[in-house]
């Protein structure tokens, strides 16, 4: 397991991030928010990541609220980074 990270804006948000990364995940990657209370709110599959791509995650239908937000695939897990839905 690897830890890395990633960039998320903008931050706040409330109805849109991209996020991007200075690395290529290959396989099934899914980006995974998850509440202040530890639940999982939001998932979203994005497949192979490639380096310096930016993708545009659709944040309209999360509640407002504070977010950790991670990327998982079958060998890395990112570094949460949080974020503040409005």
């Amino acid at each position: 397991m690897t830890l890395k990270s990633f960039i998320i804006s903008p931050n706040p948000a409330n109805t849109f991030v991209d996020i991007s990364l200075d690395y290529s995940l290959k396989g099934e990657s899914e980006v995974v928010f998850i509440s202040e209370a530890g639940y999982i709110s939001h998932k979203k599959s994005i497949g192979n990541i490639y380096k310096n791509e930016k993708y545009n995650i659709d944040i309209s239908k999360i509640p407002a609220g504070k977010y950790l937000v991670t990327i998982v695939n079958s060998k890395t897990y990112t570094t949460p980074q949080k974020l503040i839905v409005l």
